[in-house]
């Protein structure tokens, strides 16, 4: 074959959420149209089949891409064009754990985990920076550090209650221009009462006198060790 035309503008930006059509024009070498198989691909896979194919880009990774179509034909050479396209996202942060609006033991070390997905095919996104703050009661918000999604989109914080009293924890990201990805939902935020959960332990305790004991006679007395 001469020529495969693709009908596409080369360099535009689509939302992941678009559909698009495939479109291209087989000639031979002498400019005279004819007809051929017509396939498409991405970089890695097979995306369409025949010169007028529908795509969804909900299957396709955020980023620019290089669609390629191949034209062939018995007893004619291959013939090829490509196009670039860039595709958008939307991304949104929720949280995981723990169950919002619970009870947490003072003084006892839990992980709170969020997660950021893409809004298009509900996936974890990895590799999403997400910044951590907590705050108690009325305070303003501290900011706690931040890090890097898992592989699932999960994100984890240690976190180590110092006090007791309403605690608000909150998970932010902002859009990620390296992964092609606009923030929808930027933040969201979880309440939980800290409270003295674990019972008081009693050790090396004494009761002397502890027999022959008379109610209003004999003074007693108690001796324990209370962590």
């Amino acid at each position: 074959l001469g020529d495969v035309y693709k009908r596409q503008v080369d360099g535009l930006q689509y939302p992941k959420s678009d559909v698009i059509n495939l479109e291209a024009t087989v000639g031979t070498e002498n400019g005279e149209p004819t007809t051929g198989t017509i396939t498409w691909y991405n970089e890695t896979h097979l995306v369409g089949i025949t010169n007028d194919t529908i795509l969804s880009l909900t299957t396709q990774e955020t980023g620019i891409h290089e669609i390629t179509v191949n034209g062939t034909k018995s007893y004619y050479d291959l013939g090829e064009d490509k196009v670039n396209i860039t595709i958008a996202g939307l991304s949104s942060v929720m949280w995981e754990s723990p169950i919002n609006e619970t009870d947490l033991s003072y003084l006892v070390t839990f992980d709170s985990v969020c997660k950021v997905k893409d809004d298009d095919t509900q996936a974890g996104i990895f590799n999403y920076s997400v910044n951590f703050y907590y705050k108690w009661t009325s305070d303003s918000f501290i900011y706690n550090g931040s890090s890097q999604t898992n592989s699932s989109g999960q994100v984890n914080f240690t976190f180590y209650p110092r006090q007791k009293g309403q605690l608000t924890m909150k998970c932010n990201i902002t859009n990620d221009e390296i992964q092609y990805y606009n923030a929808s939902t930027k933040e969201v935020t979880a309440i939980f009462n800290v409270l003295d959960l674990i019972p008081p332990k009693i050790y090396n305790y004494s009761v002397i006198p502890n027999v022959s004991i008379e109610a209003n006679l004999n003074m007693t007395m108690i001796n324990a060790t209370i962590i």
